[in-house]
């Protein structure tokens, strides 16, 4: 869109033939403008960005250090003014000009596109398929993602994110390997730490790994441990020994996320091909934990993984990602699976075509029947 200027103080120096578009600034990005030119940034993280939503959308995104916007055109033809209050510094003007639209920012949840990432297995073994093509550094990967660097590192660890020790290449560790470090971290911490789950550092983690897997001829690299200690672990603060130390950061294991990773294991070892009373899923779910691992398993730390045959009272696995992704479509798919669902139960695996964010009941309503069975407890079943 071309913006026309007229403004008798401005007519000379405005170029007619450059491009405008108006950005209207949300109260909460104006004061953090105003904060920046007071602060006087220093550091690359407090900048702000324009980026591409992702390689298949014209959308795009303003990025601060710790939100993300969405840009949205809206149309109209108004007359648009622009006036200086100031008169005191000689730049007092009146601008005016018809447009065709301005764009509006709506505050949205960064995210981050993992799909084209390399994969790393045990033995430091990194598999870059045919689909992968993505060979960058952690930094570089962050400033092509459509989010702030503070929703970028909150996804990170949770999606597996580590970087090679040999050219610092973003990477994913894959799922066997993730469960494999964590099952010793936790059988390293009960045998030697008497199951103290707080207060452990990546240096002491680390020499608990080292100890247990050199006897195997394998090594664990420092990346991948603080990979796992971010995925499943809280910090705890800074831990010092003396008055001039900066502190080393410390963490405690989350049982609740440590039993949900089993859980899913489980789900996909004795659920994928069949379906499992739940009963006995509890049991296998309990037996892959290492001996003497504290923690409380309930099927509802699942929701999201599982479809459940409510009649039979059994379930069987179900990953979401292998669903379509037209809503429509994937109504359908979930109910040729099950023809009637608990409503908490199917809402994880259409919640992300909810790009309106309406009431998951609103949503749900438009593609399916939702029907109350008792107080507060829906059911949700095919029209």
């Amino acid at each position: 869109m071309q913006l026309n200027l007229y403004s008798k103080d401005l007519k000379h120096s405005v170029d007619k033939a450059s491009t405008y578009k108006l950005l209207q600034l949300t109260p909460e990005l104006l004061e953090y403008i105003n904060k920046r030119e007071d602060n006087k940034p220093t550091n690359n993280d407090q900048r702000i960005y324009l980026k591409s939503m992702d390689r298949s959308n014209s959308d795009v995104v303003l990025v601060t250090d710790r939100n993300t916007f969405v840009l949205r055109q809206k149309m109209h033809s108004n007359t648009v003014l622009l006036m200086e209050n100031n008169k005191n510094n000689g730049s007092d003007y009146n601008v005016f000009s018809k447009q065709n639209f301005e764009l509006e920012l709506l505050k949205s949840e960064g995210k981050i596109d993992i799909s084209l990432l390399p994969i790393l297995h045990r033995n430091k073994k990194l598999i870059v398929d045919n689909k992968s093509k993505l060979h960058l550094t952690l930094d570089e990967f962050i400033s092509i993602s459509p989010c702030s660097v503070t929703e970028f590192y909150r996804q990170w660890y949770k999606f597996g994110g580590c970087i090679t020790t040999d050219g610092g290449i973003a990477c994913l560790l894959s799922n066997e390997y993730i469960s494999e470090v964590l099952h010793i971290l936790l059988n390293c911490i009960i045998i030697g730490n008497d199951a103290v789950f707080r207060d452990l550092t990546l240096e002491q983690c680390q020499e608990f790994i080292s100890k247990e897997v050199n006897n195997e001829g394998m090594s664990i690299d420092k990346e991948v441990i603080h990979t796992i200690l971010e995925k499943f672990g809280d910090s705890t603060g800074l831990i010092t020994s003396n008055s001039d130390d900066a502190g080393t950061k410390s963490y405690a294991l989350n049982t609740f996320e440590i039993a949900k990773w089993y859980g899913i294991k489980s789900l996909r070892k004795f659920c994928s091909k069949q379906y499992l009373s739940i009963e006995d899923f509890l049991i296998k779910w309990k037996s892959q934990f290492p001996p003497y691992f504290p923690c409380d398993i309930d099927l509802t730390m699942l929701v999201g993984f599982y479809v459940k045959d409510i009649n039979r009272d059994r379930i069987s696995y179900l990953d979401k990602n292998g669903l379509s992704g037209n809503i429509k479509q994937r109504f359908k798919e979930l109910f040729k699976l099950q023809n009637t669902w608990n409503e908490s139960e199917i809402w994880p695996f259409i919640e992300q075509l909810n790009t309106l964010n309406l009431k998951p009941e609103s949503f749900i309503m438009k593609y399916a029947r939702r029907k109350r069975i008792k107080k507060n407890k829906y059911v949700i079943t095919s029209r």
